[in-house]
């Protein structure tokens, strides 16, 4: 902020008495307008495994559909769902009114054992083939008990480290108690992303909305 003195007058009789009015000028910066968001380049990986049955399942489909009503139709995104076989619900690419990706959630249920690492490589493989030289943000949901395919911590850790290095970051968010905590802060730790827990769709969608905003 500047601060500029006026006086009403340039000189002032010293043998005299006279008052002097003084005026100060406030001149505020101008706010500078809000930054509009770039678009989104949003991936969300979605465990519907047998594990994932019930309120846990419910929870995660709350929340992706929470999270497309912020998107914007230019936004792009993109969803790989999985169990023991890897589906694509939605192909990545731009948003528009989101009408197909709400209807692919309600065609999504649970299955069978949990190939997480195969979801891990789908999904990655589809930011990748959007992305080109702009960022990606994969956000994998799900309780963690892989059981088929690509298990050890070690190795999906070093998958989402190898996405970062092709501009994919990797973050995850548990649903509901009793997730595996260690294998999903390996993914995230190893894609430079963020660790996340829900209990319910509100908080899932919480979460999933900070990976845009």
């Amino acid at each position: 902020m500047k601060i500029t003195p006026r006086l009403n007058y340039d000189l002032v009789a010293v043998e005299s008495e006279d008052r002097v009015h003084l005026m100060l000028e406030l001149d505020a910066p101008v706010a500078e307008a809000e930054r509009e968001r770039p678009n989104a380049n949003l991936q969300v990986v979605l465990d519907r495994s047998g594990s994932m049955a019930g309120e846990r399942l419910v929870a995660a489909l709350r929340a992706t559909d929470s999270m497309l009503a912020r998107l914007r139709p230019e936004d792009r995104f993109g969803l790989v769902a999985f169990d023991d076989e890897v589906i694509v619900p939605v192909a990545a690419g731009p948003l528009g009114d989101g009408a197909a990706a709400r209807a692919a959630l309600h065609r999504i249920y649970a299955g069978g054992m949990t190939n997480l690492g195969g979801g891990l490589l789908r999904g990655i493989q589809e930011s990748q083939r959007i992305s080109s030289a702009e960022q990606a943000t994969l956000v994998l949901l799900s309780d963690g008990m892989a059981n088929q395919g690509m298990t050890d911590h070690g190795q999906l850790e070093t998958v989402a480290h190898g996405a970062h290095g092709s501009g994919i970051s990797t973050s995850t968010i548990g649903i509901g108690h009793g997730y595996d905590e260690d294998l999903l802060a390996a993914i995230a730790r190893g894609g430079s992303g963020n660790t996340h827990f829900a209990t319910d769709g509100d908080g899932a969608g919480a979460a999933l909305a900070s990976e845009v905003d």
